[in-house]
């Protein structure tokens, strides 16, 4: 069941990345067109960002979204899953920082709510493990 779970994160995670990002435009990517609405670059604001900074920025911070979120589903042990939830917390603190730059790295603070969830994830699997323990080791129990 957490295995699934995590593999539906996985899915809604990079799918609202990669759908949201796709339609962005520069506008919402550099600071330079959000603050004076121009940047003397080769680009307009109004010009789409995948076109300006090209797929391989916005799939490489999906991946980075999405790949924390398939360990889990992997390796379904507690211990990773809580992992990924910190990957995802430091992953959306570095989105934070990014915010000034120039590229899809700000959408990296969706790790926060996503984060969230896995943390969520994460505690009722250290449960059912727990209770998995116990009742091997007290057999009718």
């Amino acid at each position: 069941m957490f295995r699934i779970a995590w593999i539906v994160l996985a899915v809604a995670v990079g799918g609202f990345g990669l759908s949201a990002g796709s339609t962005e435009t520069m506008m919402s990517v550099s600071m330079g067109c959000a603050k004076i609405g121009e940047t003397g670059a080769a680009y307009r604001c109004d010009d789409r960002a995948v076109d300006v900074l090209g797929w391989w920025n916005l799939l490489g911070v999906a991946a980075l979204l999405v790949v924390p979120c398939l360990a889990p589903a992997v390796v379904a042990a507690r211990r990773v899953a809580w992992s990924a939830v910190a990957i995802l917390v430091a992953l959306a603190v570095f989105g934070l920082t990014r915010v000034t730059e120039t590229s899809h790295l700000d959408s990296l603070m969706v790790g926060f709510p996503v984060a969230l969830v896995g943390a969520g994830l994460a505690t009722l699997q250290g449960r059912r493990e727990k209770k998995a323990a116990r009742s091997a080791q007290w057999p009718g129990g």
